[in-house]
């Protein structure tokens, strides 16, 4: 198997399995209001674009040198993964900022209380 058909089958599957993950955890963050949980969805999220960005980028890096690219499209690859990165970090920066915002406003969820709850009269037996 080439590498561009492994890459290729990677990412379908990368973006079928997250899909999956996504609708799961974002069904159990925003019924239990776990932030954490919320943030895992939205990192499924992005983990689904960056599956559908290797598939693109995979496919365009994957054509034949022609006139206009002597050494073919492969560095394509690599531009892709700028663009992967780089939503990365926005996305991880909007979480950090979310995070900070809901410490700040006192908006924790009942699920957060209980078990800060439990851990506190743990230690304090």
């Amino acid at each position: 198997m080439d590498k561009f058909r492994a890459t290729k089958i990677a990412g379908i599957l990368g973006i079928l399995g997250n899909i999956f993950l996504l609708i799961i955890k974002a069904f159990f963050g925003f019924t239990s209001r776990s932030q954490a949980m919320i943030a895992d969805a939205i990192n499924s999220a992005s983990d689904i674009f960056a599956s559908f960005m290797t598939f693109v980028g995979n496919k365009i890096a994957s054509e034949p040198k022609d006139s206009t690219h002597n050494f073919g499209h492969g560095k394509a690859e690599y531009l892709f993964s700028l663009l992967i990165s780089i939503s990365m970090i926005i996305a991880s920066g909007k979480l950090l900022l979310d995070s900070v915002f809901s410490l700040i406003n006192r908006k924790y969820s009942c699920i957060f209380l209980f078990f800060s709850n439990c851990l506190y009269s743990y230690n304090y037996y």
